[in-house]
């Protein structure tokens, strides 16, 4: 049982341009994906000011950092090379 004085932190995240609010501050690829129902073989970016890079399915990211809490899910077969 919690505590009057324990509070939980939580943190928005921002997926297809949808918010969620989580009480974990590590997310994997495959948790981003499985907020916005994704399928297995899509591909996660997380998108910050600076670069935008891949997050792999078991990657753990750190969402309390700054910058990195919006993610966009995709289907890399529709991606030009």
């Amino acid at each position: 049982m919690m505590k009057e004085t324990e509070s939980i932190t939580t943190y928005e995240v921002l997926i297809n341009q949808k918010k969620f609010t989580v009480n974990t501050k590590n997310l994997t690829g495959n948790a981003i994906k499985g907020f916005v129902n994704s399928p297995d073989d899509y591909s996660v970016v997380c998108q910050s000011k600076s670069k935008d890079y891949y997050i792999g399915n078991e990657q753990m990211v750190d969402i309390s950092q700054p910058d990195r809490n919006t993610f966009f899910t995709f289907n890399p077969a529709t991606v030009e090379g």
